[in-house]
């Protein structure tokens, strides 16, 4: 089984760190147990980790989270973390590039249980001190060891096709535990599943006219409540999130098509071009046209994680 080679062990990680093959940026690293290593972080990987033994002290700055057998978590890996008072602690991380392998698969993504998991348990992992985190029963965690274990083999392997293969199981894990997060549910992850059902609805129909009382119906929640939560997990109110999805959209369309600008204001949601000009300009510090210019195939992303291909933008009517 593959491990983290501790010899070349450093403060901040990179990709080279942890993927054999810089062309394809998924691994799978056991820890048959965890050594104990210095406080760390990385920025080009997150990992998804399944601990299947143990107990200790998951480190995250200078806060501190017990963890046990059928815990399951992100580490995006911004902040230094690792883990302390360790007993015979077992676990598994999966390294992957969430940009590569997660955004283009808007099925997934679209799950508001998935947007829990990946981004809004990891933000909210301070003020919810860990309580809102994924915790497999017995049976389920047995599952997800089988299917980690046949991803790892064909890592490791290398078998004509194993990329294919190997993306497959990966999305088979994550729907996995999305549907786990479904079923579970800890108190606390209501809010967070809310909030992760607005952002799937933002998403998948941003083009559409959203106001902000269907946020607030679509939530279940006070629209003071929800631009508080919506905030906290986003840095954005509602509505600015939305403008930004809508101009994130408008940045692929003019990087990789020959669209008028006003045809693509229209598709991504604007219902006036000037508006549209003068908010690309506030957001980007440049206009439509110079965008187009110095971005052509190689769109920018705004932040948190907007990704576009293809399939994201409606055909225009």
């Amino acid at each position: 089984m593959r491990t983290l080679d501790l010899e070349r062990f450093r403060e901040v990680w990179s990709a080279e760190d942890v993927f054999p093959d810089p062309d394809f940026l998924l691994n799978v690293l056991f820890a048959n147990p965890q050594p104990l290593i210095p406080l760390h972080t990385h920025h080009d990987f997150l990992e998804l980790t399944f601990v299947y033994g143990g107990h200790a002290v998951h480190r995250v700055e200078d806060d501190a989270y017990p963890i046990r057998a059928g815990d399951v978590f992100v580490i995006q890996g911004e902040k230094k973390h690792g883990f302390e008072e360790l007993a015979d602690l077992y676990l598994v991380n999966i390294v992957v590039d969430e940009k590569r392998f997660l955004h283009p698969f808007s099925e997934l993504r679209s799950n508001p249980y998935f947007q829990v998991l990946f981004h809004l348990e990891p933000r909210f992992r301070q003020k919810h001190r860990f309580e809102s985190r994924l915790v497999l029963t017995p049976e389920e965690l047995s599952y997800a060891m089988t299917l980690i274990e046949t991803l790892h083999s064909e890592l490791t392997q290398r078998v004509q096709g194993f990329q294919a293969i190997a993306t497959g199981i990966f999305l088979q894990i994550v729907g996995f535990c999305c549907r786990c997060y479904k079923k579970t549910q800890p108190p606390l992850t209501q809010n967070l599943i809310r909030i992760g059902t607005v952002l799937n609805y933002i998403q998948s129909r941003y083009y559409e006219p959203i106001k902000t009382e269907d946020l607030v119906n679509l939530s279940k929640m006070s629209e003071r409540n929800l631009e508080k939560v919506f905030r906290e997990a986003t840095g954005f109110a509602p509505i600015q999130y939305l403008l930004r999805t809508r101009i994130a959209a408008a940045c692929y369309l003019l990087s990789t098509t020959t669209d008028s600008i006003t045809d693509i204001a229209f598709r991504v949601g604007f219902n006036d071009s000037n508006y549209f000009a003068r908010q690309f300009h506030r957001l980007l510090g440049m206009t439509p046209r110079a965008y187009r210019k110095s971005h052509q195939k190689s769109p920018i992303l705004l932040p948190y994680g907007h990704g576009f291909s293809e399939s994201h933008v409606p055909p225009l009517p």
